[in-house]
């Protein structure tokens, strides 16, 4: 063949190798365009074009910083308690025998002879939760129902070490407990906050150790409320004032820290709601600071006591005394000879104010009634009648015999038995004269007079305000009632004034109360209709 015509050839194919090269290229990178298949520094270049990527702002850079120079602060001052026997109080329990045998587990059920089975212990139980050291020197605040009952308290540092702690003081009236480390160690702590500071909306950091084995969990909100009262808790704190937050709360958080963005503790994580999410409840730092205080200077809690017993109320009610917003706690007995009678208090008084702070309900009263330092006058504001007045009151120390009944007076077995008669005109109810049998057989005091509530209709005004049967009536509109022909009479007048001018009638009962273990005397306001 002519070298020539061999060497056109051989260019042709090249040339025709080329072009189909060329032209798969292209075709590819047609189909793949099509079909979302690109090269990857292609996809890349793509990707970053349309990124949702930003540059944040300042503000949320520093946000982000300021968190986390909390979070280094205080965490390491943060432990995990365990506090372990067999008559653990607390609420966030686990048990570490509550799975089967280990044997059994790896191995299956396993025989044993039943002449050699072992008797059976009740298991030691293990209480989880949360504390936090609050000075240098080893003294730690936690929930008293995460101790209460344990013959161990061992606490988990944030670097790991395990070390014994010791309860120096419960106190289940507010659900706080101080314990301490004894070392020469200087430990990190956080400082107890002003509660009372909080507003509704203030940031919150809530740092615990939830389900017992995520310590040092950190979660953030917000102070959702302030003042929550009468939750219904299994370990029933009587002081309540609640912090409600939505910074995640779970078990095993109970006795850590909610802090704020300043580094201090303003509360003490204590509870969850069952019925809902973003709902936790903490201990005001005011009450765990009492405790502390308290214990410390004086070796016990020392709380103060004026001798009254005190009610809320409601709209009927503070419109019958006068009030023009439902405030204060109305004043519905005075204890014979304990400060508040002797400073003039009296019942039917409403306590506005107690030492410069305002009073909103029993729950407030008491507590700033518990916190007056005692032998010590204090100023009380009252209405009464009207008018507001302010009253000298010198506290004494609360002790556990003031909470109770006093024994009832001797009987006077002499006094002549009378006939009871019945009367079921007003409200839906049915009263009857107390008798010398009737205050013999439900114990009450032997200068009681009155009528007895015998039968009430469940659709009546009364029963929706709480009357019962087995109530004693004794005043109607701050007017005596010493039989039924006084109880006819009055209820004959406030039904007259109810037709004038809608006005609640203002009875003054007494009931039995469990709590107290004693009789006491209330006021309720009823609308006729």
């Amino acid at each position: 063949m002519d070298p020539r015509t061999e060497s056109q050839r051989r260019g042709a194919f090249t040339v025709f190798v080329f072009a189909a090269v060329i032209f798969g290229i292209v075709t590819g990178m047609i189909i793949s365009s099509g079909l979302g298949w690109l090269p990857y520094s292609i996809a890349q270049a793509d990707r970053h074009e349309g990124s949702s990527e930003i540059e944040p702002s300042e503000f949320l850079v520093s946000t982000q910083e300021s968190w986390r120079e909390i979070v280094a602060s205080v965490r390491p001052a943060v432990v995990s308690i365990q506090a372990v026997g067999v008559d653990i109080a607390g609420y966030d329990y686990y048990s570490p025998f509550e799975f089967q045998d280990p044997f059994e587990y790896f191995f299956g059920p396993q025989e044993r002879p039943r002449e050699r089975e072992p008797q059976r212990r009740q298991p030691e139980a293990v209480s989880a939760g949360s504390g936090f050291f609050v000075d240098a020197e080893g003294h730690l605040i936690t929930n008293n129902h995460v101790v209460t009952g344990a013959d161990e308290i061992r606490i988990v540092l944030d670097d790991g070490r395990i070390l014994d702690a010791e309860l120096l003081i419960g106190d289940p009236e507010t659900d706080v407990a101080v314990l301490e480390v004894d070392s020469d160690e200087e430990f990190p702590y956080i400082p107890l906050g002003d509660s009372d500071h909080l507003r509704v909306g203030d940031w919150v950091m809530a740092i615990g150790n939830p389900f017992g084995n995520l310590a040092g969990s950190v979660t953030v909100g917000i102070v959702s409320a302030t003042h929550r009262e009468y939750l219904n808790l299994p370990n029933e704190p009587y002081y309540q004032n609640f912090i409600q937050t939505d910074a995640a709360i779970n078990l095993g958080n109970s006795g850590g820290p909610l802090v704020d963005i300043h580094g201090r503790a303003v509360g003490i994580n204590t509870a969850i709601t069952a019925q809902g999410s973003g709902i936790g409840f903490a201990i005001p730092a005011n009450l765990a600071q009492f405790v502390y205080d308290s214990y410390f200077e004086h070796g016990e809690i020392i709380r103060g006591w004026i001798g009254v017993v005190i009610q809320n109320l409601d709209a009927d009610l503070a419109q019958s005394f006068g009030l023009d917003t439902v405030r204060g706690a109305l004043v519905a007995e005075v204890q014979p000879g304990d400060p508040a009678d002797e400073a003039g208090l009296q019942s039917g008084d409403v306590i506005l104010e107690i030492d410069g702070t305002e009073v909103t309900s029993v729950q407030s009263a008491s507590r700033l009634i518990a916190g007056l330092p005692v032998n010590e006058p204090a100023e009380v504001l009252i209405l009464r009648d009207g008018e507001e007045m302010t009253l000298d009151v010198t506290p004494v120390q609360r002790d556990a015999e003031m909470a109770q009944a006093a024994e009832p007076p001797e009987r006077d077995e002499t006094r002549e038995r009378e006939a009871p008669r019945k009367n079921v005109e007003y409200l839906g109810m049915e009263v009857q004269e107390l008798t010398r049998r009737m205050i013999r057989e439900y114990e009450l005091p032997e200068d009681t007079s009155g009528v007895i509530v015998t039968y009430i209709d469940a659709d009546s005004p009364a029963f929706e305000k709480g009357l019962r049967e087995g109530m004693m009536i004794l005043s109607i509109n701050h007017e005596p009632v010493e039989n039924l022909d006084d109880y006819e009479t009055l209820m004959s007048d406030a039904y007259d004034a109810w037709q004038e001018d809608e006005t609640a009638v203002v009875i003054r009962y007494m009931t039995y109360s469990m709590d107290m273990n004693q009789w006491v005397r209330q006021y309720m306001a009823i609308p006729f209709e």
